[in-house]
């Protein structure tokens, strides 16, 4: 039921991760894509970006890193056809799979990365044994996942709106994807009891956004929870929302907008 709503989603709103994430910065500057690709410097060899979408991460690090070995995995035909596009000039290896059972050979890489789905995802237990698998000795696992939830003003209006458009189609939010423990701070320790990965390190950081409300709508309407929604649904949506969010506009015209993120990094064990 996930994957096929997932992949529903991503046909429909091809590039919708990037959308939505690439106009939030932190305080220092930078977006979530960033702090990924900032752990693919020239000194690492071979990259693994899991749930790789549109290629938006790849592409941020071959700029940084042209001389590495590049594989961006993903269940969506829909978003590797624009990753193909976008990554036609490079020997990046685009292929069609899923996290639970990674194409590689054991040990062939030295980083997996993974922006915004690992929460997502079914089996979370077989995907980081497979992450392991495919990792190098010492290599590093990351992954910038949903934060805490806080929500900014922005974001309870959108919640509302929606909630009355659902509720007109008698339905509810609630898409439960994924596994529960990848959603608080207190539970991801659990998902790493069996030794296989070390070092474990959570970094809760804001992405904030500062953007006309026709702009913002970008971010709200390439949220999973507008996948609930029929095409009228989605078309009544739209002006409500936009009608909602001009109400906090500041006095630049602009509408202040943030969202927690939460990044996890580890290190792989060895099994003795």
């Amino acid at each position: 039921m996930n994957e096929q709503f997932l992949l529903s989603f991503h046909e429909n709103f091809p590039s919708c991760t990037s959308l939505a994430f690439r106009n939030g910065f932190t305080a220092d500057n930078s977006t979530s894509y960033d702090y990924l690709a900032s752990l693919a410097g020239p000194e690492v060899r071979s990259v693994l970006d899991l749930a790789c979408g549109d290629g938006t991460l790849l592409q941020k690090i071959l700029k940084s890193n042209p001389q590495a070995d590049l594989t961006g995995l993903d269940i969506s035909p829909a978003e590797l056809k624009l990753a193909r596009e976008s990554l036609k000039q490079s020997s990046v290896r685009l292929i069609e799979g899923y996290a639970q059972k990674i194409p590689l050979a054991d040990e062939s890489v030295e980083v997996v990365l993974c922006h915004m789905a690992f929460m997502l995802m079914d089996n979370i237990d077989k995907v980081l044994s497979e992450i392991h698998r495919c990792l190098k000795p010492e290599g590093i696992f990351s992954a910038v996942l949903s934060g805490n939830f806080e929500l900014s003003p922005a974001h309870k209006i959108y919640l509302d709106v929606l909630d009355k458009v659902l509720a007109k189609e008698n339905k509810v939010r609630n898409l439960n994807l994924g596994d529960s423990r990848t959603l608080q701070a207190e539970t991801i320790p659990l998902l790493f009891k069996d030794d296989l990965f070390s070092s474990l390190e959570i970094k809760e950081f804001k992405v904030s956004f500062d953007e006309e409300p026709v702009a913002l709508m970008t971010f709200f309407m390439m949220l999973y929870n507008v996948g609930i929604l029929s095409e009228q649904g989605r078309k009544e949506l739209y002006p409500n929302l936009l009608n909602s969010l001009e109400s906090l506009k500041d006095s630049r015209g602009r509408v202040p907008h943030f969202m927690w993120l939460r990044q996890i990094t580890c290190k792989k064990n060895q099994i003795l």
